[in-house]
C-alpha cells in the first residue's frame, strides 16, 4: 500500500506516463481538526481535470453522493472504490487510519 499525505495533482494523475497504469487516482485523507472521523476525498481522473471531485464531509454524506450511493458511510464508499482494482493510493491518519481503510477495503489495496 502506497501511503502519502499529499495526493498527486490532477496534472500528475493525468500525465501520459500515469494514464496507462492508473485510470484514476483515489485518495482518502483524514481531517482530525473537524472530527476524528471526518474524511476528505479527492478523485483524479485521467481524461480531464474537469472530472475532479473533492470535498470534506464529517457526516460522509458527500462521499455517498459522489460515489453514487444514495445513502451510505465512508466504509461503504471505500469498499466500493477499492473493489474496482483502480485504487492507487489511500492515505489516512487519526481515527480513520491506514490499517482501518485497508481492512475495510478487504486488503485489495
Amino acid at each position: 500500500m502506497l501511503v502519502s499525505k499529499n495526493p498527486p495533482s490532477v496534472r500528475q494523475a493525468s500525465s501520459a506516463s500515469q494514464a496507462k497504469l492508473n485510470p484514476w487516482v483515489f485518495a482518502v485523507l483524514t481531517d482530525t481538526q473537524l472530527t476524528p472521523n471526518a474524511v476528505s476525498v479527492a478523485l483524479y481522473f485521467r481524461d480531464t481535470t474537469d472530472m475532479q471531485a473533492g470535498f470534506t464531509s464529517p457526516s460522509f454524506r458527500s462521499i455517498a453522493q459522489t460515489t453514487g450511493l444514495s445513502r451510505g458511510s465512508a466504509e461503504r464508499a471505500v469498499r466500493m472504490l477499492a473493489s474496482t482494482g483502480h485504487v492507487q493510493m489511500i492515505a489516512g491518519g487519526g481515527g480513520f487510519n491506514n490499517a482501518n481503510i485497508y481492512k475495510l477495503a478487504g486488503g485489495r489495496i
